[in-house]
């Protein structure tokens, strides 16, 4: 799985746009810009900055509307932000925000991962090291795991996650992917969960 440096510069190059034009776009430099995409000296907020003017251009992931903006998610994330701008939602939160899960509503405990616990109320903390550690993607305006990684977590947390929400975020994948889970990046301790959970997945409705 290419780290998301990689990521933007593959991106960057099939809408044939050059450093220079990410750059005018930013307030990076061209040579931010060429370190960005080496994934050196880098952070989340400037891989931010890169990513909004590909999506500011290329209109890739939709504004946040009006109505998630008084969700329990988008305020959470705002609050963990100005905490920790590393801040990445993941787990059963990520599932929401992917569309994978219906939520909890606004009782819903957000989950993500940082450096540090930011210890806002109603919230689970998971650690990581570094934001390359993550497969992460931008969703309505806020960072969350990727398909994969955030399918990795849910997997290998089961024994704390209700089945509902794992037979509801396996079965939507399946559907959503031609019935079929292969296309699903998972390491082999979640391969075995998903082997015991898939055909209840699949006729979960």
């Amino acid at each position: 799985m290419d780290f998301i440096n990689v990521q933007l510069k593959n991106l960057r190059e099939s809408r044939h746009l050059k450093q220079s034009d990410i750059a005018q776009m930013t307030a990076l430099k061209q040579q931010a810009v060429s370190r960005i995409e080496q994934g050196r000296g880098t952070n989340l907020n400037t891989l931010s900055i890169y990513a909004n003017a590909l999506e500011q251009e290329l209109a890739l992931v939709p504004k946040t509307p009006s109505f998630l903006k008084d969700s329990n998610i988008y305020k959470t994330y705002l609050s963990l932000s100005q905490k920790d701008n590393d801040a990445i939602l993941s787990h059963v939160t990520a599932l929401e925000l992917l569309g994978f899960f219906s939520g909890y509503g606004k009782n819903s405990v957000v989950e993500y991962y940082a450096i540090n616990d930011a210890k806002i109320e109603n919230t689970l903390y998971h650690s990581f090291n570094s934001a390359y550690e993550i497969g992460f993607v931008f969703c309505k305006g806020m960072r969350s795991t990727d398909i994969n990684r955030t399918f990795n977590d849910i997997l290998l947390a089961h024994k704390r996650i209700d089945d509902s929400v794992l037979l509801e975020a396996l079965n939507t994948y399946y559907y959503k992917h031609h019935e079929s889970f292969s296309e699903l990046i998972i390491g082999e301790d979640a391969k075995k969960i998903l082997l015991e959970y898939k055909d209840d997945a699949i006729n979960y409705c």
